[in-house]
């Protein structure tokens, strides 16, 4: 579901533009950093732009997530990813200094994603919303 609502959003930013086209491609069910990176290519952003763009999502969708989960102040929420600025910047560094796939840096991205397609498959609520 991720990954379609930024399918979403391109279309809709970038409606002309040719490489939209390769979003088809992606199936029903696109992975949301395959979607980024299309994205962050649709729109002209750098290679810093695009790892920023995805570490403030991974930030804020814990942030968000965490609303449903505890009794937690909303704007406390934002705070708490403003607040992880400085190691966003960090993580950005070392992910452009990567120049070989097997020193990628990915501690948490994958599974936070793994998760998702897991709660696709169950049958429980895990929000009350």
């Amino acid at each position: 579901m991720l990954g379609r609502g930024l399918v979403r959003l391109v279309r809709r930013l970038a409606p002309d533009d040719p490489a939209v086209a390769h979003l088809d491609a992606l199936g029903r069910t696109p992975q949301r950093p395959v979607v980024l990176g299309v994205a962050a290519a649709v729109l002209g952003a750098s290679e810093e732009q695009a790892a920023r763009a995805s570490l403030y999502d991974d930030a804020q969708t814990v942030a968000s997530a965490s609303l449903k989960l505890a009794p937690v102040d909303p704007v406390d929420a934002a705070g708490w990813v403003l607040g992880a600025e400085p190691l966003i910047e960090e993580m950005v560094a070392t992910a452009l200094a990567v120049t070989d796939p097997a020193d990628m840096p990915a501690t948490a991205a994958p599974q936070a994603d793994q998760w998702s397609l897991d709660h696709q498959r169950e049958t429980r609520r895990l929000f009350v919303a």
